[in-house]
């Protein structure tokens, strides 16, 4: 039989463990790192939350990073980069209730959760989460560190450069693109493009001020 891949997943979600409750015959979650001293000595569902240094401890672990709050979005690449682990070591999970085009190509690091459907020739970067029922239509491009939320919808042609934060249940017009480091509001309609750092809500999508 066959040792299933360990785990570690670097911050502490509850978002992580609902992904591999449904792939235990995948994968093993050995712990959380987060330096939060806050949760030093504590576990999460019977999975022990430790800090950033005790990666050391699983050198045959696969990791994946599983926070992704629009506070925390910024902070997302420097902390990969902390690590200081090859690009192949960390892991590529899709839920099986998602689809993803065998055209797609999907980055190292990259979560799609269960609902989602990635279509033909999208390219998602390195490190970015899919929530549930996201559709990322024909041809989108996704930077690095891009968290798309649940329900939203990326028309063909789209680019999302790196450290997006899409709200969910936004949606985004054929072709347009969204600057690095922006984030999209809950529900808002892009309908053009978006200059980097901006924080866009509505109907259709207006800015609200700078980040």
């Amino acid at each position: 039989m066959t040792a299933r891949p360990r785990i570690i997943c670097l911050g502490y979600s509850g978002n992580a463990l609902e992904m591999f409750e449904h792939l235990d015959s995948a994968f093993r979650v050995m712990a959380f790192l987060d330096d939060n001293p806050d949760l030093a000595g504590h576990s999460f569902q019977g999975v022990p939350v430790l800090p950033m240094s005790a990666l050391d401890r699983f050198a045959d672990a696969q990791v994946v990073v599983t926070y992704g709050s629009q506070r925390s979005i910024g902070v997302r690449a420097a902390n990969v980069a902390r690590l200081g682990i090859s690009r192949d070591r960390f892991a590529t999970v899709v839920h099986p209730a998602a689809h993803v085009s065998g055209f797609a190509q999907i980055g190292a690091g990259t979560m799609i959760f269960p609902g989602a459907v990635v279509t033909f020739n999208a390219c998602i970067g390195d490190h970015c989460m899919i929530l549930p029922g996201s559709v990322v239509h024909h041809d989108v491009q996704l930077g690095d560190h891009v968290l798309v939320g649940s329900n939203v919808t990326i028309a063909g042609h789209c680019r999302v450069d790196q450290g997006c934060y899409l709200g969910s249940a936004s949606s985004f017009r054929n072709g347009v693109r969204v600057g690095a480091g922006s984030v999209i509001g809950m529900a808002a309609n892009v309908i053009g493009d978006v200059p980097p750092g901006s924080v866009m809500i509505g109907n259709p999508a207006r800015p609200l001020k700078p980040r």
